[in-house]
């Protein structure tokens, strides 16, 4: 009985790292589309004229939102994958 309790709740373990895992690795994805869509001029000038700031503050100001999108991505998503992944690997030492 203790066994199948252990199996189980590593399995539960198992499928939280691989769903974090993935959504990871979306975040990612879409910040890198964010990133291209910077590098169009037609979208900077189009956002400097509805906000009325300059081209440069706006390019900085995605990079700057892009930055803090992509770290919280990391603490979101990836820290606690790799604490899952810790878990797991101590479980299966005490088997």
């Amino acid at each position: 009985m203790n066994k199948e309790i252990k199996e189980k709740y590593e399995y539960k373990l198992y499928m939280k790292q691989c769903i974090l895992l993935r959504a990871f690795f979306i975040n990612i994805a879409i910040i890198c589309i964010a990133w291209l869509a910077t590098l169009s001029n037609g979208l900077m000038a189009w956002t400097a004229f509805l906000t009325n700031i300059s081209i440069e503050q706006v390019y900085s100001g995605m990079f700057l939102l892009l930055g803090v999108w992509d770290v919280a991505g990391v603490l979101l998503f990836l820290v606690p994958a790799l604490a899952i992944y810790w878990e797991r690997k101590s479980l299966k030492k005490f088997k």
